[in-house]
């Protein structure tokens, strides 16, 4: 029978060993990584239409009824410049339940960080749980 006596891993863990200096915010690293956001769409709206709707069916909301729900019309507001500016919005969620590790991070930690503002803009995002 062969005993396995070095690092180890499997499915559910890693190991690592690094060297750092001695200043305790040496242990802080930076993780970059590639998602496609269509993949985690739940809906797409590149005109006020398809934007409208979106606000209506899923919060309820739709700005032509005059209802004052201040953060509601501050997320819609900054949807629709978005749209007017040649922009398309989208919808989406992360979830832990498909047990991708960069999906589950995100799930817990939101979408935030260093974005290329020309191309993405994160209009709302927030960790859960």
């Amino acid at each position: 029978m062969k005993i396995r006596t070095g690092f180890v891993s499997n499915s559910s863990s890693s190991s690592f060993v690094v060297a750092i200096d001695h200043d305790p915010a040496a242990t802080k690293v930076s993780v970059t990584t590639e998602i496609d956001l269509k993949d985690f769409a739940s809906k797409i709206a590149s005109n006020i239409t398809e934007l409208k709707e979106w606000f209506s069916y899923n919060y309820g909301y739709n700005p032509d009824d005059g209802v004052d729900d201040q953060y509601l019309k501050e997320e819609y507001d900054k949807c629709l410049d978005a749209i007017n500016r040649g922009k398309t919005i989208i919808f989406g969620r992360f979830s832990d339940e498909d047990r991708s590790g960069v999906e589950t991070m995100l799930c817990y930690e939101g979408l935030h960080g260093k974005v290329d503002e020309d191309k993405v803009e994160i209009i709302h995002s927030e960790g859960g749980y």
